[in-house]
Order: C-alpha cells, then structure tokens, then sequence
C-alpha cells in the first residue's frame, strides 16, 4: 500500500466514473435502439460515445487504483457515500476529505490481502498456540 497518493484525486476519477455512468444509463432509457443500419448516424453516434465514456472513465479508474493498491469497489463506494451525504444536506455541506482524515482514508481504500477474511484475530489465544 502506497501511503503517499492523494485521496481526492482518486475521488475525482470515481465522481467522472459515476457522471458518465449515469449519463449512459439516462441516454439508455431514452434510446430506442434498433439495428445499426436503421439507426440514424446522429444516435448511433451518441450512443457510441457514451457507451466509451463510461467504459474509458472505469478503466482509468481501475488503473490508477492498481498504481497505488486501492479497491476500487471501496473508491466508488466512498464517492458514492459522499454524493449521498450533499444530497441529504441539500449541497449547504460538502463533503470532503481533511488533511488529518487522508490516512484513515488511504487505510479505508487499501486493497486487502487473500488472507483477510481467513485468519483475523479477536484478541484470544487460539487452541493450537496455547
């Protein structure tokens, strides 16, 4: 784990993920589709476009997270959490990340080993070391 990236950057890349995400999804519910020959250029094309968007925004995402060993799943959840907390203060708050709270953060979005949930301790001995 890299203890030196800055949090908001990656926040940054998650709320372009998640715009672009809900841009595609709203063009989706409003796109009648058909097949590519009938379509007109000008919807195919926008279709085209949005449907890149949203995976080019992922994929950067994903990258930078592999750069410096975050969960991207957390990312995104994280972004999410903070547009939920401005929605319910009505955007009077905005939610950010302190320069003291970017370690629990990092702690936070820190991509976990295979052995996490296997071997975790309570703070007992175990039978077989006692």
């Amino acid at each position: 784990m890299k203890n030196s990236y800055n949090v908001k950057s990656l926040l940054d890349m998650a709320q372009e993920y998640l715009n672009a995400e809900n841009e595609y999804r709203v063009f989706c519910l409003t796109f009648k589709g058909g097949w590519v020959p009938s379509m007109k250029p000008e919807e195919y094309g926008a279709y085209c476009q949005k449907e890149t968007a949203s995976k080019c925004t992922f994929y950067a995402l994903r990258s930078a997270c592999e750069v410096v060993s975050a969960d991207v799943n957390a990312v995104i959840a994280m972004a999410k959490a903070m547009n939920r907390y401005e929605k319910r203060n009505r955007w009077q708050v905005c939610a950010s990340i302190g320069w003291r709270a970017e370690d629990n953060a990092r702690r936070f979005l820190a991509k976990g080993d295979e052995w996490t949930g296997f071997f975790r301790s309570t703070g007992r001995r175990c039978p077989w070391a006692a």
